[in-house]
């Protein structure tokens, strides 16, 4: 009775919503909400819930083949989004996983690797339409059955977006024998993410994709060449994510010999512990921007070759100041939280006539006298600062940093800086004006140069005479 008065409110309400507003609705609910909220709530909601497609196109396994079979079918043949998370168990390295009866997941059976293929059955006859494939696995031989099913089913031909994650816990080292796993006929791949596991086919099937992501977290030996030597196919890759965690022990690769050229990659990514001589490895001449987020008390890592890095943002440990010295055209510097304030104090030292500062970063800078020793001013074109939650950085230093540079830094955004005095208005000098504003949105410090000042206009006449006002002219002439 309860349940029935519940929907007896909301179903009066509801129905008098149009099927716009509706279908915008729900798109937006996740699909729990969407089954056991939206499907239960009237008639009406569940015909027009049903004749979207788009909203049942993405299917996770784990929920059984009867709910996937349900998902494709509704689909109504719309390119799938295939999800299947297996869970993790003390024996890893087994592939034998406490899922639950295939119709009703949460009660206990063992499901061994030719029961896997079970979870597949609905979908594998889609399976030359899926866009985009998510598998994590606990260990490297459920990844290994995963990908032989696929590769049985006449592989993934549209696949668009491929994500394949080996569990944490997993202690097992990498697998070999899968390189006609997954088919890639296409160049329809745009997305990779791999977590603890390498490329296992041919570097050439990287040729399109724009965006990858490689993490190493495992507390094992890593063969780095593995990993990072089959980006020499990767010919379109735009966006690098690296991750790796401190525990991980790695076997450094050889840059001795030549470098990976990667000619579009612009987007760089460091999370965790990276090898210093590891991105030596890479050539990349479009690189421009570069967010590193190190782990306490390691090493600074050097540069690709060929950057042309004008784009910093930092977070997580502070690098070493030699970093600052390897970015002569930076232009956008953001600093997080833990970068201490002697970080920007390099960036004050050098440079002692503010005059000498470039103004904008395609200005030219003045020569200097053969008997006038010339100082050495790190990032010479740094024109915006970004401070996010800086607690460790002082109001004395953001303004010694703008008087040494009066030139060239024109504009400090700050975020969540009210702790340590950091809110008005920044004058060329260096000295602060307060904010007389109660509002605690963003501040912005835009530092202006003085407004010159123009001549006066002329009143009307070319003679410089006074000009007798209409008002006046009209009473003489009346």
């Amino acid at each position: 009775m309860a349940i029935a008065r519940l929907h007896s409110l909301v179903r009066t309400p509801a129905n008098r919503l149009s099927s716009a507003i509706l279908e915008i609705i729900f798109g937006l609910v996740d699909k729990m909400t969407l089954e056991w909220g939206v499907m239960l709530v009237c008639k009406r909601w569940r015909r027009l819930a049903l004749g979207l497609p788009e909203l049942w196109s993405t299917v996770d396994l784990m929920r059984g083949p009867v709910c996937a079979k349900a998902y494709a079918k509704r689909a109504k043949g719309l390119p799938l989004a295939i999800e299947l998370d297996l869970p993790d168990l003390e024996q890893g390295d087994q592939v034998s996983y406490a899922l639950s009866n295939l119709k009703r997941p949460g009660e206990g059976d063992l499901l061994r690797s030719h029961q896997i293929e079970r979870l597949f059955i609905p979908v594998l006859p889609f399976i030359a339409t899926w866009t985009s494939l998510h598998v994590r696995t606990p260990d490297v031989l459920g990844m290994q059955a995963v990908l032989s099913i696929c590769a049985k089913a006449g592989g993934t031909r549209a696949l668009q977006s491929l994500e394949l994650i080996v569990s944490r816990s997993s202690l097992g080292s990498d697998f070999v024998g899968v390189e006609q796993a997954l088919n890639f006929e296409n160049e329809a791949l745009e997305r990779v993410v791999l977590v603890n596991m390498a490329w296992q086919w041919s570097p050439y099937a990287l040729g399109s994709v724009r965006s990858l992501s490689i993490t190493l977290l495992n507390e094992r030996t890593y063969d780095l060449p593995s990993y990072f030597g089959t980006l020499v196919g990767a010919a379109c890759l735009q966006s690098l994510t690296i991750t790796i965690s401190p525990h991980a022990v790695l076997n450094v690769p050889d840059i001795s010999g030549p470098s990976i050229v990667l000619p579009f990659l612009s987007h760089l990514v460091l999370n965790g512990s990276i090898p210093p001589t590891l991105l030596r490895l890479f050539n990349t001449p479009k690189l421009r921007r570069l967010d590193m987020n190190l782990a306490k008390r390691t090493a600074t890592p050097r540069l690709p070759r060929g950057h042309h890095i004008v784009d910093l943002r930092l977070e997580g440990a502070m690098p070493n100041i030699r970093l600052l010295q390897s970015l002569p055209e930076l232009v956008k510097l953001e600093i997080g939280r833990d970068i201490p304030g002697r970080f920007l104090d390099a960036l004050a030292q050098g440079g002692g006539d503010p005059e000498k500062t470039p103004v904008a970063p395609g200005a030219l800078i003045p020569f200097t006298s053969i008997f006038e020793k010339e100082e050495e001013t790190m990032c010479p074109l740094l024109d915006t600062l970004t401070l996010r939650g800086c607690e460790r950085v002082s109001r004395e230093t953001i303004e010694r940093l703008v008087e040494r540079r009066a030139g060239s830094l024109r504009r400090v955004r700050m975020f969540g800086c009210e702790g340590i005095g950091l809110k008005g208005e920044l004058r060329r000098t260096g000295t602060w004006i307060p904010n007389k504003s109660k509002k605690t949105s963003t501040d912005v410090v835009v530092v202006k140069p003085p407004v010159p000042r123009g001549p006066l206009p002329r009143r009307e006449t070319d003679s410089g005479f006074v000009v007798v006002g209409r008002q006046l002219s009209g009473m003489v002439n009346g």
